[in-house]
Parts: C-alpha cells; sequence; structure tokens
C-alpha cells in the first residue's frame, strides 16, 4: 500500500507499506498537479488517457474480443471537452454496438462521458457479408464526442478536474450474431 500526502512545510511526501512494515516517509519530485489552494494557470486542460486496453468477449461465434486499445478525454478551463476512442471487432461471427464509459472520481458535480457506437465483423465470413459491414460500419474505427460543460469554467471545479483521477469501462455490449444454426435432422 502506498500513502501520499502533504508535510507540515507543504511538500509532496509519500510512504508505504509492504510485508507487514512502514518505510519511511520520503518528499515527491516537483509536481505539476497544483495543490488544492494553488491557483492553475489560465489555459491548462487537463488530459485523461487510458492505461491498459479494454477487451470484452464476444457472447456469438468464436468469442474473440471487442477491444479499445487507446482513449482520451481533454477538458479545458474554457468549458470544452472531447472525448475519443480507438475501438476495434474482432469477432468474425458477429458485429457489435457498444458504449465506453469514463468517470471522473472525486468530483463535486457528476461529470462522467460515455462514447457510443458500432462495429461490423471484420473478414469475410457470413456476418461480414451480411451484417453492419455493408451498411459501411467497419471492424474498426475512432470514436469522438465534444462538447461544452459549464462547470468546468468555475476555478474551483477545474481544480477538482485537474487534480481527480477516472476510471474508463465497457460493460457487456450488443452482439448479433449471423451463424446458422445447424438444420435438424427430421428423423
Amino acid at each position: 500500500m502506498e500513502v501520499f500526502g502533504i508535510g507540515g512545510s507543504g511538500k509532496r511526501t509519500a510512504g508505504w507499506y509492504m510485508d507487514g512494515n512502514w518505510n519511511d516517509w520520503f518528499l515527491l519530485p516537483a509536481a505539476t498537479t497544483p495543490l488544492p489552494d494553488e491557483e492553475i494557470p489560465p489555459g491548462e486542460e487537463r488530459i485523461f488517457t487510458l492505461g491498459k486496453e479494454i477487451w470484452v468477449y464476444s457472447t456469438v461465434g468464436m468469442r474473440l474480443p471487442l477491444y479499445c486499445s487507446e482513449a482520451r478525454l481533454v477538458c479545458r478551463q474554457d468549458g470544452s471537452w472531447q472525448f475519443n476512442a480507438f475501438m476495434r471487432n474482432t469477432e468474425t461471427d458477429g458485429d457489435c454496438s457498444f458504449d465506453l464509459y469514463l468517470r471522473l472520481h472525486d468530483v463535486s458535480r457528476p461529470f462522467d462521458f460515455r462514447l457510443s457506437g458500432e462495429l461490423g465483423a471484420p473478414g469475410d465470413k457470413e456476418a461480414a457479408q451480411l451484417g453492419r459491414l455493408t451498411q459501411g460500419f467497419l471492424p474498426e474505427a475512432r470514436f469522438q464526442e465534444e462538447g461544452h460543460y459549464d462547470a468546468l469554467t468555475d476555478q474551483a471545479f477545474f481544480r477538482e478536474v485537474f487534480t481527480c483521477s477516472a476510471t474508463f469501462t465497457i460493460p457487456p455490449p450488443g452482439w448479433s450474431s449471423y451463424i446458422t444454426p445447424p438444420t435438424e435432422d427430421p428423423e
């Protein structure tokens, strides 16, 4: 377990606990994230990025995954935000529709995002010949949403956004299967 704090002198410190022992506190290097009472310079933006790919396995065919390999949210002090992600469907037996969520933690106002989209099945199997690929939905694409949130123009709220953490999640997507079930023996 790691613990972070602000010492009496205002310096940022950290310590850790491992194998039943606390280790000594140590000073952290100068950080770019301001302390709660520090002013954030005008024009600053907060960028949240996906740290590790998200994989969600399909419920059809070969059970290959939908995955998000990169995602990014940019919040600006002028109130604007932009959320984009690169998504890929690798399930050759089905199309999918998805929602990618980003939740900000430890902010005083709700500020969650949803990026939705549809992806066709890759390859030349039946799903690609009958499904969303025929309607122009590719197996992989970059999706983007942008908007304005007045609360970001409030210095105190932007400070919360500037110092908070975020979580990216994909609930189970909707899969469309094009596998033809085997015909029953008419015995």
